[in-house]
């Protein structure tokens, strides 16, 4: 008794490149309307294709979505995933990540998914956590990854890197991000992005251990030429500011563009 061998039919190159119309036509809609208010049948139009081509590739409008949704998050991490630097040195990497993340992340495109997963989160759960595991999660497995193999080199100390990098893209994203999706403030200049991500990895290199990739006290005060004035006032005033400074001290700090 012989048995029959079945064989997937490898779809043509029209079926899928309706398919990728479908696909990106959907992002387009999830991204103005929604998931709630966006349908198939707006889907299928703006693709210039039937509801029955639609259907022929996916199961429905969760399905579609997926597949949209993992796009657009393809598009917005490529530049991380393809991220390479020359070197082992810990400060370049956190700020070429830094200046890209912020580049990608606050992107239109982007910004416009954050707010539909976060205005979609409640009633639609899986959808939320389809979008964290493919979007925040693989930024910060990416950086991780970039770490734990410095670490691993012996040019960081890290018992976490995953900890790590989650602070490192917190402090990088944080006000910017926030102000962004409100549309209270636009996305950082090039130069801007760069200055602050470089001020966060600093910042928290000197954290780390000075042995492995932390900086060393002087390294800071050489790129800032106002510390070695501030501590020797600190020094003839046993660390208290001058009474002069009270005004200043009530005043909010002026923010810059980028929201710190």
């Amino acid at each position: 008794m012989t048995g029959t061998r079945q064989h997937t039919a490898k779809p043509s190159a029209r079926a899928e490149a309706a398919r990728e119309r479908l696909i990106d036509a959907a992002a387009e809609i999830f991204l103005e309307h929604g998931f709630g208010m966006a349908t198939v049948d707006v889907i299928a139009h703006h693709a210039k294709a039937s509801k029955k081509t639609l259907y022929s590739h996916f199961a429905g409008k969760e399905e579609i979505f997926i597949a949209a949704v993992e796009r657009l998050c393809q598009r917005t991490l490529a530049p991380l995933h393809q991220l390479d630097i020359q070197g082992d040195d810990p400060e370049t990497l956190l700020v070429e990540f830094g200046t890209r993340l912020l580049a990608q992340v606050l992107a239109p495109e982007a910004i416009a998914l954050h707010r539909v997963a976060i205005s979609e989160a409640t009633r639609f759960p899986d959808l939320a956590r389809l979008f964290y595991r493919t979007g925040p999660a693989t930024i910060q497995r990416i950086l991780s990854e970039r770490l734990a193999v410095l670490r691993d080199s012996g040019r960081l100390r890290l018992d976490d890197p995953g900890q790590i990098a989650s602070l490192f893209i917190q402090m990088v994203l944080g006000e910017a991000q926030r102000k962004t999706v409100l549309a209270v403030a636009g996305v950082p200049t090039a130069n801007e992005a760069r200055r602050h991500a470089s001020a966060v990895a600093r910042l928290l290199l000197r954290a780390l251990p000075n042995d492995c990739g932390g900086l060393e006290r002087d390294d800071f005060r050489s790129n800032h030429p106002a510390t070695e004035a501030v501590e020797a006032e600190a020094k003839q005033t046993g660390g208290l500011r001058p009474a002069r400074d009270k005004q200043n001290a009530q005043s909010p700090m002026r923010p810059n563009r980028i929201g710190l």
